[in-house]
């Protein structure tokens, strides 16, 4: 999900997904061991996803 103007992004390993059930996400702008990084359950994820999707979390 990185955006080519150099805005906020994140990077989502989503090919952890079967092998270990989590989806590990990062700044993609941090690269080294000290950025900032997050492990969610697949279910999770799939759940942020559907609420972003139909605009659940509202633009406040």
């Amino acid at each position: 999900m990185a955006r080519a103007d150099g805005g906020a992004s994140v990077e989502v390993a989503t090919n952890l997904v079967a092998s270990h059930g989590t989806v590990p996400l990062r700044d993609s702008k941090r690269t080294s061991h000290n950025g900032a990084q997050l492990s969610v359950t697949a279910e999770a994820f799939a759940t942020f996803l559907h609420a972003v999707r139909t605009g659940m979390l509202g633009t406040e």
